[in-house]
């Protein structure tokens, strides 16, 4: 989304370790998924940990009480090309079968357009910053904690929970000046309610 370098080198900054495309797979099937937080610096992921949907490595790493931190636009939502790292489609029942969340329809009406968000008192708590705008939003009943709602209270930043602790959170930063990182190593490390 833009911010992932600088965000990349905030995290290493802060003791997390930054590992590439071609070693996320090994750390994602991991044993010790229940000590381990990854977060997706960049909104790219590699459509080969999606495969699968609800058995697919992802899903497996927050069952077994993995953290997952996204702080752009879920890029579940799209078909992505590998090479060029970027959209060419519509995947958004992909999303929903990997996290068991409803976006809605394959198509824009899932995006819904793009609102003013703002923090709830929790989003306050970990840090998210005062507003910013965001597309794809879910209803509260389908999240575990929300972080932040759109102008017309539906869901934008929010954490969702797995077996074991596992653990999806998805907040926004914006993507030419990220401000307000630290609320992502919060999110990551702290014990979410």
């Amino acid at each position: 989304n833009g911010a992932g370098q600088p965000l990349n080198s905030y995290l290493v900054n802060c003791g997390f370790k930054s590992i590439r495309q071609d070693t996320l797979n090994a750390v994602l099937a991991e044993s010790t998924a229940a000590h381990t937080v990854i977060v997706f610096a960049s909104a790219y992921m590699p459509g080969a940990i999606l495969a699968n949907g609800g058995q697919s490595v992802l899903r497996k790493f927050l069952d077994a009480g993995g953290r997952v931190v996204l702080p752009g636009t879920n890029t579940m939502i799209f078909g992505i090309d590998e090479k060029e790292k970027r959209p060419i489609a519509f995947a958004i029942p992909r999303a929903d079968s990997v996290l068991s969340i409803r976006y809605g329809p394959n198509d824009t009406r899932s995006i819904g357009g793009q609102f003013s968000c703002f923090p709830t008192d929790k989003g306050k708590y970990y840090g998210l910053p005062d507003f910013w705008d965001a597309s794809v939003f879910l209803q509260p009943s389908q999240v575990s904690m929300v972080l932040g709602k759109n102008e017309n209270g539906q869901v934008s930043a929010f954490t969702k929970n797995y077996n074991n602790g596992g653990r999806f959170v998805q907040l926004y930063l914006h993507p030419d000046l990220p401000v307000c990182i630290d609320a992502v190593v919060k999110l990551a490390e702290w014990k979410l309610e």
